[in-house]
């Protein structure tokens, strides 16, 4: 009946959870229907909400008749801070989320409930915890952060990503590889060596074992083009997810968040000229720089 989706992740698939009981659906799109300023449009995402972390709630009707009925499209946003009724946005994604545990036989679920109190948090404007400027980076990261190795820098090109075709196929690992799978890729999975939790470690073995390489070992032409990646985290324990960019030929950094647009610019909106310093939102962990060859496979 209804599908909802918490748009919040980068690398990792967005967590989701289908109500499938009718008076419950029907509930929820009842209000949605008698306050019509809670909706955004889902299928043409505003760059100001394609940041990292939490960005809104998207609901799709799963059905031929609910549309019709409730007077509603087949899919749309709330609680993303770009409604015209958005507290009333967030009352309703609120109870939503409070309650589908409740709904009996009415729930297929990826969604762990201890991330209920986050979403809300989020939801109700409390910033993130931005990236602290005293940040040191750990030992093995150091050798990284002045790659010696040749590598190409590809012009930015957001519309190759940002179409309506492959924009939610798509992710940041994706993008940072130049690699347009429809898959939403994940680092190691296409070698069946996906990895088993999100830590810099476990997510650049991943990429090392799909054909990418720490910055200390280089390719040769046969590779081109090699492109400069680079790896960060958001450590948990409420919010856990990787996130990756991409260098640009002009020196500047671009990515794109989940199935979001590809951009230029940071959380704050500024232009990425270093991804270690940048406004990353809760993506508190700088991993290091990595090299994908041509020769890297994902999926």
């Amino acid at each position: 009946m209804l599908k909802v989706t918490i748009d919040m992740y980068s690398g990792k698939p967005n967590p989701e959870f289908s109500i499938t009981d009718k008076n419950a659906a029907e509930g929820i799109l009842k209000e949605i229907a008698l306050n019509k300023g809670v909706m955004t449009d889902a299928d043409a995402p505003n760059q100001n909400q394609s940041g990292l972390g939490y960005r809104g709630i998207n609901i799709s009707l799963e059905s031929d008749y609910l549309p019709q009925f409730f007077a509603l499209p087949e899919s749309f946003g709330l609680a993303n801070g770009y409604s015209m009724l958005e507290s009333k946005g967030s009352e309703i994604v609120e109870k939503l989320l409070h309650n589908f545990s409740n709904y009996s036989d009415g729930i297929e679920s990826n969604f762990e409930s201890n991330l209920n109190k986050w979403v809300i948090s989020q939801m109700k404007n409390i910033p993130f915890k931005k990236f602290p400027s005293g940040n040191k980076l750990k030992p093995f990261e150091l050798e990284d952060i002045n790659p010696t190795c040749p590598y190409e820098k590809v012009t930015f090109e957001p519309n190759f990503w940002n179409n309506s075709e492959h924009i939610r196929k798509n992710n940041c690992y994706n993008f940072a590889s130049n690699r347009r799978t429809d898959s939403y890729a994940q680092p190691g999975r296409a070698v069946g060596q996906m990895y088993n939790q999100i830590t810099c470690n476990e997510v650049t073995r991943g990429a090392i074992a799909d054909g990418c390489s720490r910055t200390d070992n280089c390719f040769t032409e046969e590779e081109i083009p090699r492109f400069l990646m680079a790896l960060v985290i958001a450590p948990g324990p409420e919010f856990s997810d990787y996130h990756w960019y991409r260098q640009c030929i002009d020196g500047n950094w671009a990515h794109k968040p989940g199935s979001t647009p590809a951009r230029l610019t940071d959380n704050s909106g500024r232009i990425i000229t270093e991804p270690s310093i940048a406004d990353r939102g809760p993506y508190t962990e700088f991993c290091g720089y990595m090299l994908c060859p041509k020769s890297t496979k994902i999926y």
